[in-house]
């Protein structure tokens, strides 16, 4: 349906993130002023390459509502005059103060979900891997890209296939530094050397890129290519004093680590792909479980993850990425806790999982969408088990076909 524009029609326009959601009522004329300065805010041209508007549009009574896409331009785009100890000390210092409460908040609910997978894996193992190697499988499809090539990567990831395109080869570079990290994590360790190591592992299937060494080109880092060296000797200095003798909350602290690597960007290409084992490695060496994907957490929600880094290399302001990371990480957490299903002190049957799930869910869920939460159950288990729900009239059947989603009656 086509909008009307005009000064007397009022729109809404919907700004969403990880942890609130909230509408903005502006007159037509007024709308896209602000929404500009929200995205933009160091002055960038609202090009359409960086902002889609207008995705759907539906009246509903005299408002018309807005869906906003938002597509975040690329956080470094320059390059930084003096050396790497002008632009950036490293100081994690203000970690020392209190935070804010939101990241207090996300802190406190985060580390009380890890305790309850740490129970879980305990507990049950069997569901636990199966969690585990479905995780792997969204891992390697969002860390390369790959789209939906969901059957080819769970081959590649058990290794039952060997890779044939340029795609499913980069999948295979993953796989490789993922089990790495996740099999060897007491024997690597996040300096210089190891990440060294990581990144030929990521680059041993691509032709024409040796892996291994830093990069030669600009990119979009405010590092220049010759004081990466320098950059990547204080950050790792700075890692062991954090650790060493300052004694930092983990969870503060891994953000800050993070951050500090992506804005240098010492590999390209295989930067982002570094980053996201070396968050893995940081959060298994501080004791913290990631049966699910993180990597997919942090595409998903890619806008605000780059934004939050802006702010870093921009004002060194760490608060926005921590919250940011924390949330993601509690996302995780919380996929991982639907997988399990289970009620206090007793098992439960594969249906009645099934219905956990369903009761769970604040809207209308899928088959696929249950079949992703319970790895370690069948298709046909799922499908029998709707079956049986929707006959006895517990649950409620909304579509047909392949566009039906269930809930509980």
């Amino acid at each position: 349906m086509r909008p009307v524009w005009g000064k007397k029609r009022v729109f809404t326009v919907f700004q969403t993130s990880p942890s609130f959601v909230t509408s903005v009522q502006k007159s037509g004329a007024e709308v896209f002023a602000p929404l500009f300065a929200y995205l933009f805010p160091s002055g960038y041209k609202p090009f359409a390459k960086y902002v889609q508007i207008g995705l759907a549009f539906c009246r509903c009574r005299r408002y018309t509502i807005c869906s906003v896409k938002e597509r975040f331009p690329p956080p470094f785009s320059g390059k930084a005059a003096g050396s790497m100890m002008d632009l950036h000390m490293f100081d994690y210092s203000f970690l020392q103060d209190t935070p804010p409460q939101g990241v207090s908040l996300l802190l406190r609910e985060t580390s009380r979900l890890q305790a309850r997978l740490l129970d879980q894996k305990r507990a049950y193992p069997a569901i636990y891997s199966a969690l585990e190697s479905a995780g792997r499988v969204r891992s390697l499809l969002s860390a390369c890209r790959a789209g939906n090539m969901e059957s080819r990567a769970a081959e590649i990831c058990a290794r039952n296939s060997p890779p044939i395109t340029q795609a499913e080869r980069d999948m295979a570079d993953y796989r490789d530094a993922l089990f790495e990290v996740e099999m060897g994590h007491p024997a690597v360790e996040p300096c210089r050397r190891d990440l060294l190591r990581l990144h030929t592992l990521l680059l041993a299937r691509t032709p024409g890129c040796a892996g291994g060494r830093y990069r030669e080109s600009p990119g979009f880092s405010p590092v220049p290519s010759q004081e990466i060296p320098e950059a990547m000797e204080l950050w790792e200095q700075a890692l062991v004093t954090a650790y060493g003798e300052k004694n930092y909350p983990p969870l503060l602290l891994i953000p800050c680590l993070v951050a500090d690597f992506t804005c240098i960007c010492p590999f390209s290409p295989g930067g982002r792909r570094t980053a996201y084992l070396l968050t893995r490695l940081l959060l298994q060496r501080a004791g913290y479980v990631l049966p699910v994907s993180w990597e997919e957490q942090v595409c998903r929600y890619n806008a605000f993850y780059v934004h939050a880094l802006r702010q870093v290399q921009e004002r060194q302001d760490y608060w926005p990425f921590i919250e940011v990371f924390l949330t993601l990480l509690y996302l995780c957490a919380c996929q991982a806790e639907k997988a399990f299903a289970l009620l206090p002190g007793r098992k439960m049957t594969k249906k009645s999982r099934v219905e956990a799930v369903i009761a769970g869910s604040p809207v209308p869920i899928s088959k696929g969408e249950i079949c992703k939460l319970l790895p370690d159950v069948s298709p046909t288990t799922v499908e029998a088990a709707l079956g049986e729900l929707v006959k006895s009239g517990q649950a409620l059947r909304r579509g047909s076909a392949r566009t039906a989603r269930y809930e509980l009656a």
